[in-house]
């Protein structure tokens, strides 16, 4: 019965909605009357005369009275336009001021991301955005395990790097941003001790530096590179984020994975001198 009600309860309001006149229509009017001219009302709502023309003829076909009479020196409202017109200015002005309050409204956006993108690429351009935008604000979040942190958090945006075989929700989309290329990255003085690093199997001398969760980064590159069998990309230290596994490298601490991206290459500027070589 609930269901039923409710069903008969909108065709009820559906009904009622279809029988107010257009609001082009209604806008066309309010204008025409309030200047006594078709060509000023066109020229304040930037269309044509006769586009006023029609709309006022088509209010007139549902009010089913004559709202002007066109005299030699111009528009004369009718009686009933005179009683129409108050209504419908103040009317037109409840609606602006309504849309002008949303307008203000301060509009939040949460962005989750992984903390080296959001240090070095996004809160870089924030200032930007900003100026761009002074309604929105931008809340950041940082991205440290799964795309599951993105929905827990009911953020609006997540940017990391995710496995292509994740089963996303129907609610959610995906979309390909940059491609991921990483590299070995370590302090230039490392190369020149000894077990130097002169292909990737000699990584096997050396301290390997994690910023992700199950050390996944290290272990797709070094099967890609052929030296899955001979490097335990398990052994070494994890940081909490890129940025510090990057500074350890630089310190001479041990090999870092590093995005090669333009992104990361433009904001950390040592990054090229950093990198050992990886040719045989």
């Amino acid at each position: 019965m609930q269901a039923i009600s409710g069903l008969a309860s909108g065709k009820l309001s559906l009904g009622l909605f279809m029988r107010l006149p257009p609001l082009n229509a209604l806008r066309a009017f309010e204008a025409a009357a309030r200047h006594t001219s078709f060509a000023r009302a066109a020229e304040e709502l930037r269309v044509s005369q006769g586009a006023i023309s029609r709309h006022v003829k088509l209010l007139e076909a549902h009010f089913g009275v004559p709202l002007f009479r066109r005299l030699a020196r111009g528009l004369e409202p009718t009686a009933a336009a005179t009683r129409l017109l108050p209504k419908i200015t103040a009317s037109f002005a409840l609606i602006e001021q309504a849309a002008g309050e949303m307008a203000a409204v301060p509009r939040e956006i949460k962005v989750i991301a992984s903390p080296t993108f959001a240090y070095r690429w996004l809160i870089p351009r924030l200032a930007g955005f900003k100026a761009a935008n002074p309604r929105q604000t931008v809340n950041v979040g940082i991205l440290r395990a799964s795309h599951e942190e993105f929905y827990q958090g009911a953020y609006d945006l997540g940017i990391g790097c995710f496995d292509s075989a994740v089963d996303w929700p129907d609610d959610l989309v995906a979309e390909w941003a940059v491609p991921e290329e990483m590299t070995a990255l370590c302090a230039p003085a490392l190369r020149h001790r000894a077990n130097a690093l002169k292909t990737p199997a000699d990584l096997k001398h050396h301290l390997l530096l994690h910023a992700t969760p199950g050390r996944h980064d290290w272990r797709r590159w070094l099967e890609e590179v052929g030296a899955a069998d001979v490097v335990d990309y398990r052994q070494g230290q994890s940081y909490e984020t890129g940025e510090m596994a990057v500074r350890a490298a630089a310190e001479g601490l041990g090999v870092a994975m590093m995005e090669t991206a333009d992104w990361w290459r433009t904001s950390w500027p040592r990054a090229r001198s950093l990198r050992p070589s990886t040719t045989s």
